[in-house]
């Protein structure tokens, strides 16, 4: 079982998965990046990530009201493994171009010097995927209001703003 603790943390066991049910009062695009605590570049300080949501072809426009379920039905769930990291949700109101490029360089598929799989293994695409995460997050969750709904087991992320973007910490168990 996962369990939220403290928070935006997930505690898990190897090969635990995952799948997020989300639904918002009003429509928007939404985005999911897995990151590591592997650098993948430790003089810059550029953890590793894995592009999770959207795969390729796949439209990650959500309409209000509509529950959506990541990874889609059709899909398998995600599957924790033994890496420590962070998996950043990202819902906006508008399409984000910055994660647009990622993804389109994602589903290109044939430059095997910017992606491995889902693996972002170009340092530069890497790096501008950092900027990008740290600016989307601003005040580090501080505008994001999260309840906890245990008897349901649902967690209720709510903002204001047009971009709310939520680093949840994964912690392996034993």
């Amino acid at each position: 079982d996962l369990k939220l603790v403290s928070g935006l943390s997930l505690a898990y066991q190897e090969k635990d998965q995952i799948r997020f049910r989300l639904t918002s009062d009003q429509q928007g695009y939404v985005y999911l990046v897995s990151q590591s605590t592997e650098l993948m570049d430790k003089e810059q300080e550029i953890p590793k990530y894995n592009w999770v949501f959207p795969p390729a072809k796949v439209n990650n426009y959500f309409k209000a009201t509509e529950e959506n379920k990541l990874p889609n039905p059709d899909l398998p769930a995600l599957e924790f493994d033994q890496t420590k990291g962070k998996l950043w949700l990202i819902w906006s109101e508008r399409k984000l171009m910055g994660l647009e490029m990622v993804k389109i360089s994602l589903n290109r598929g044939d430059e095997q010097d910017i992606v491995r799989g889902n693996e972002i293994i170009d340092l530069e695409l890497a790096s501008s995927l950092k900027n990008m995460l740290e600016k989307y997050a601003g005040n580090k969750n501080d505008k994001v209001k999260l309840t906890d709904d245990k008897k349901n087991r649902i967690t209720n992320l709510t903002t204001s703003e047009n971009i709310m973007t939520v680093a949840i910490e994964l912690e392996k168990t034993k």
